[in-house]
C-alpha cells in the first residue's frame, strides 16, 4: 500500500494537495505495524477519476496470490510476517552474508576479489558468475530469497539490456535474440549473443540459420524506417574456428538498390538504429523485456526519433528506458513518462511541475529562463559571455601568430 508521505506527494504532483485530507476520509483504513498504509487501488483509482471519491475497492480482484503464498508458506514464513507486523525485521544484510560464507571459508575470499573485479569493470556483483556459485552452494541458508535471487538473476540474463554509450562510435554491436523470447529460448544460451557491425566475423554454422532469421525480421522494420534499405551478408566461405568446429566468416552490408557497401560506411545514425533494432523489435513484442538505452538519440534524425517515440509510446509491450538531450521527445511523449535531471547533485532528478495540457517543450524551455521548478534544470550560460570569451581567444591566437 502507499504511505501518508507517498499519498501526499502523488497530491502535489497532480496539484490538488489539498485533497488530502478527502482521501484519508476515504481510503486510510489499513494499518501494517505501525505504520499507516492507504489502499494503493482506490489512491490510484481516485485520481485517475478526476478526484472524484467512490468505492473503487469493489473492482479489484481476489486474493488469489496472497492465499497461495500462505497456503505454501512454512512456520517460519508466519514466525517472519508477525515480526513484521509487530514492527521488528528478521533478517539485516550482515547477518545473512556472515551465514551465507560460514559454509565456505574460500567464499568470504571470492566475493572480496569478485566485488574488486566488477567495481573495476562495471559489471554486476550481486548477479555475476562468483556470487551465483555461492548462492547455488547456500540455498538452505538463502531460504526463501533463493527462488527470489534465481528470478532476479535470469530477468537480468534474459529480458534486460543496458546500452551505455562510453563505446567508440564505431564500436557498434548488434545483438541477436529471438524477437519473442520463450522459455524454450532462455534454456539456450546460444540463442543470445552480439555480432560486430564494422568488420568481418565468424558464425558457428548451427547459428547462421538463426542469423539469417533475424536479418529478416530486421529488414521487415528497417525499411519503413529507412526506406530503400536493406541488410545482408557477405559470406567469404566456411572457416575453421578456434574450438575446431566449423564456421561460416560473414561480413554485414547494406543495399540501396544495386549498390552494395559494407554496412560500417552508413551514417552514424543508421549504424545507431541498426544496432539497437532487433532489441527494439523485442521490447515492442515482449511485455517482460526492459531496454535502457544511454543517449537514444545520438545521431538520429530528429524527427524520425518522434516518429519512433510515436510507435513506442502507442504499442509497446515491454519498457525502453532511454535518456536523450533532443527536445523532440518532450513532444511526443506524456508528462507522466518524462523525468528531467538537475544540476543538483542531492536531487538529481525530478517531474516538472505546474504541467497540464501544455506541450512539455516549451514547459521546459520556460522553466530554463524563467525558473520556477523545486530545481534548477540547467547551469545558466551567457550569451554575451560566450560571444567576449571568443573573441577573446582570436586576440590571443592572432597575438601569438604575430611574436
Amino acid at each position: 500500500g502507499f504511505t501518508p508521505e507517498e499519498v501526499k506527494e502523488m497530491a502535489a504532483y497532480y496539484e490538488v494537495p489539498e485533497k488530502y485530507e478527502e482521501i484519508c476520509e476515504w481510503y486510510d483504513g489499513y494499518r501494517f505495524g505501525k505504520t499507516e498504509i492507504f489502499n494503493p487501488w482506490s489512491v490510484i483509482g481516485y485520481f485517475n477519476n478526476e478526484c472524484v471519491p467512490r468505492a473503487f475497492w469493489q473492482s479489484t480482484g481476489s486474493n488469489d496470490i496472497i492465499s497461495e503464498v500462505l497456503g505454501s508458506a512454512t512456520s517460519e514464513t508466519y514466525e517472519r510476517l508477525e515480526s513484521l507486523m509487530q514492527g521488528k525485521s528478521f533478517v539485516t544484510p550482515d547477518k545473512l552474508y556472515k551465514d551465507l560464507v560460514k559454509l565456505r571459508e574460500e567464499s568470504s575470499v571470492d566475493l572480496m576479489v569478485a566485488r574488486r573485479i566488477t567495481q573495476r569493470e562495471g559489471g554486476s556483483f550481486i548477479f555475476g558468475d562468483d556470487m551465483n556459485r555461492v548462492f547455488e552452494l547456500s540455498k538452505d541458508v538463502l531460504g526463501v530469497y533463493s527462488g527470489v535471487i534465481k528470478a532476479l538473476r535470469d530477468y537480468a540474463a534474459y529480458d534486460l539490456f543496458v546500452i551505455s554509450n562510453v563505446r567508440e562510435s564505431h564500436d557498434h554491436n548488434i545483438c541477436l535474440i529471438p524477437v519473442l523470447s520463450g522459455a524454450e529460448d532462455k534454456k539456450e544460451e546460444s540463442r543470445k549473443y552480439f555480432v560486430p557491425v564494422d568488420e568481418p566475423f565468424v558464425l558457428e554454422k548451427s547459428k547462421f540459420v538463426f542469423f539469417e532469421n533475424i536479418l529478416e525480421k530486421m529488414n521487415t522494420v528497417i525499411c519503413t524506417i529507412i526506406p530503400g534499405l536493406n541488410i545482408d551478408i557477405h559470406s567469404f566461405g566456411e572457416q575453421l574456428m578456434e574450438n575446431g568446429s566449423e564456421g561460416v566468416k560473414v561480413q554485414l552490408v547494406s543495399k540501396r538498390g544495386d549498390v552494395t557497401i559494407p554496412l560500417k560506411y552508413e551514417s552514424e545514425g543508421i549504424i545507431k538504429i541498426i544496432s539497437l533494432l532487433n532489441l527494439l523489435m523485442c521490447v515492442y513484442n515482449n511485455p517482460f523485456m526492459c531496454l535502457v538505452a544511454d543517449e537514444l538519440d545520438a545521431g538520429i534524425y530528429e524527427y524520425l526519433l518522434g516518429e519512433l517515440l510515436s510507435v513506442f509510446r502507442r504499442g509497446a509491450k515491454g519498457q525502453l528506458l532511454f535518456t536523450s538531450h533532443n527536445l523532440r521527445a518532450l513532444e511526443m511523449l506524456d508528462k507522466t513518462s518524462v523525468i528531467f535531471s538537475t544540476v543538483n547533485p542531492e536531487n538529481r532528478y525530478i517531474r516538472l511541475k505546474n504541467v497540464r495540457n501544455s506541450n512539455l517543450r516549451d514547459i521546459y524551455l520556460r522553466s530554463i529562463i524563467l525558473g520556477g521548478q523545486d530545481e534548477e534544470i540547467y547551469d545558466e550560460t551567457d550569451a554575451i559571455e560566450m560571444g567576449r570569451a571568443f573573441r577573446s581567444a582570436g586576440k590571443a591566437v592572432r597575438s601569438e601568430e604575430q611574436n
